[in-house]
């Protein structure tokens, strides 16, 4: 330490150690970390010796004495005489009493305490502020002093080991990777490239997975406008920044990318992917309570699937249904017992969560985890971020033409459907049990698919036009899944239809999916169709072509088959996806079938 200060004393930590919660050695003129990184190195003025009790202890007083009072409410003689009272009538009727010691409690949480033995002297007002007073002191310590980082005896290896402090622990370890030996801290772009990213995210990624409130994270990013090193997000802001750099990178084609952010998307991608899960470890993302960090998750799981094409996102999906359930969004019912915008983030989040799920599942074909009794979240409102807010009071107004979120509603609404009928519950004897079986019930859910999302798109609003596609074509694959269940059980009472509408049908989901890819939406949303590869109307096709081998339906399969090949080649390359030598074998299929029938002609 210099002489200077030898003479005022023991220095505190540099603002800019602070302010990013790391070690600071207090070397002068600048201390290590500021130097190493190039920030300004700027240390407060000593506080004087004698002060006044910190506001931590301070407030820690205030509310032990609060606690104090609300305790003392609790008149103990009027205790003593309701246990009389309750030993005295169960002794008339015959029952038997425990001792005192052994009566169970009231629940202070319960909101039928009231009507419980002490509730009748002590009001649910008195538990309410037993537990929050009781909740403020649990916070008060967890919140960490100014000095905290003041300790004498700083070392090198304490202030190394500062760096890697964020990724211990379980959240650290699932989404570990080689680059976490990098202690520097996560930089985020200059601002015109913030700019950028969240203008293609806003366009090409947010439609299609509506989980923020666009106003509100424009507001945050605002923040990265500022040139200052020390711009500062909190870890949950942080994780939920760079997901959304992410996102924006994977949804662009590597020509797109390199013409709108001058870098490919290998390097950018592999860049903000890293740094969303540095980002997330941070934010300790496992235990956390924030909503933002959960947003964050979900951006990630959900671009992952675009990003890695493996069942990465399968299985993380699983962990994220685990961390929603720890928030209780699957419980939310109508949300009133939040605030009309957090409870409809939670409800866009929570269903964007099944969407994932029923997506995965048909993936790798396998069972969904969530169903339908498993949840009473209701569906999110049909309206536009710019009519609500975080200030927003009162019920939000349904909007009555295609809003923001129509994509969102469309793909939940067909999940709550699809997802059922693809994935049904199994008995006590391990029997599918079909919800959908029949055609009245077909018929009634092909009717709200189309009066909802069909007849009311706009051809001036893109995303209603989208969620129309989407619709018809889950109105062809229910149809489907009804002559070929998904389970490969046979369904019961299903309607009676000729082989060749069977191929047809799965022929028209496949050319359907085909045109999604193309048109005004080809450079907005093909990233994401493209990862729904239609493989239940392909294994219908494929079974349906053993039968049938000759005639024009036959050569037109072929002829989408070879169309749809292409098509998914070029979207995989250069993302080492294993998907190419699924449609290698149907290849050499189609040649076995043509030898084949080559045979039978000839003999």
């Amino acid at each position: 330490m210099s002489s200077q200060g030898r003479q005022t004393g023991k220095l505190l930590s540099c603002s800019s150690c602070r302010n990013r919660k790391i070690k600071c050695d207090k070397s002068q003129p600048e201390c290590t970390q500021c130097s190493r990184f190039g920030f300004d190195c700027v240390y407060p003025s000593r506080k004087p010796t004698r002060r006044a009790p910190r506001p931590r202890h301070t407030e820690l007083l205030d509310r032990i004495s609060r606690l104090e009072n609300i305790v003392g409410q609790a008149d103990p003689a009027k205790l003593r005489l309701l246990d009389q009272e309750i030993r005295t009538a169960a002794a008339g009727t015959g029952g038997c009493t425990p001792e005192p010691a052994e009566q169970e409690a009231p629940n202070p949480g319960a909101q039928d305490a009231p009507s419980q033995g002490v509730g009748k002297y002590l009001s649910q007002e008195f538990w309410g502020h037993l537990c929050a007073e009781v909740v403020g002191i649990k916070q008060a310590l967890d919140q960490p002093s100014d000095d905290d980082d003041d300790d004498e005896g700083t070392s090198p290896e304490s202030i190394e080991a500062a760096g890697s402090s964020i990724f211990r622990g379980a959240s650290g370890f699932l989404l570990g990777n080689p680059d976490y030996h990098e202690r520097e801290p996560l930089r985020h772009p200059p601002p015109e490239m913030v700019a950028r990213l969240w203008a293609i995210y806003t366009r090409n990624v947010d439609p299609l997975m509506k989980v923020l409130h666009c106003p509100t994270v424009e507001k945050a990013l605002q923040i990265c406008a500022d040139p200052s090193p020390t711009r500062y997000f909190s870890p949950p802001a942080n994780a939920l920044i760079f997901s959304v750099y992410f996102c924006a990178v994977t949804c662009l084609s590597p020509e797109a990318c390199l013409e709108k952010l001058g870098e490919s998307r290998d390097v950018l991608g592999s860049r903000y992917r890293i740094g969303a899960e540095r980002a997330l470890a941070e934010a300790d993302y496992l235990n956390s309570n924030e909503l933002e960090t959960l947003q964050a998750l979900v951006l990630y799981t959900a671009m992952i699937r675009c990003y890695s094409h493996d069942r990465s996102s399968w299985v993380i999906t699983a962990l994220l249904i685990r961390i929603a359930q720890g928030q209780n969004l699957h419980r939310d019912g109508d949300g009133h017992q939040f605030t009309p915008y957090v409870a409809e983030i939670r409800r866009r989040v929570w269903h964007f969560i099944i969407v994932l799920d029923v997506r995965g599942s048909e993936d790798r074909g396998s069972d969904a985890i969530m169903s339908r009794v498993s949840y009473n979240t209701i569906m999110p409102t049909h309206i536009d971020d710019n009519d609500f807010g975080p200030n927003s009071t009162g019920p939000l107004i349904t909007k009555s033409s295609p809003a923001d979120n129509v994509i969102l509603m469309c793909t939940a609404t067909c999940s709550g459907i699809f997802g059922i009928m693809s994935h049904p519950q199994t008995n006590a004897l391990g029997e599918a049990q079909h919800f959908i079986y029949n055609e009245e019930e077909l018929i009634t859910h092909i009717r709200q698919l189309e009066d909802r999302f069909i007849h009311t798109a706009l051809p001036s609003h893109l995303p209603s036009m989208y969620a129309s596609e989407i619709a018809r074509l889950v109105i062809l694959k229910l149809w489907l899944n009804i002559q070929y269940p998904f389970t490969g059980s046979v369904a019961a009472a299903r309607p009676r239809v000729s082989r060749e509408t069977m191929l047809r049908t799965s022929l028209s989901v496949m050319e359907l999916r085909e045109r999604m890819t193309k048109g005004a939406w080809g450079d907005r949303y093909a990233w994401w169709t493209d990862t729904y590869v239609q493989w239940h109307p392909l294994a219908v096709a494929l079974a349906e072509l053993c039968v049938q081998t000759e005639g024009e339906l036959v050569e037109r399969a072929w002829e989408v088959w070879s169309t749809m090949a292409a098509h998914q080649e070029a979207a995989q390359k250069g993302k080492g996806s294993k998907g190419r030598s699924t449609y290698e074998k149907a290849e050499h299929q189609r040649s076995l079938f043509n030898i084949s029938n080559a045979a039978s002609t000839t003999n």
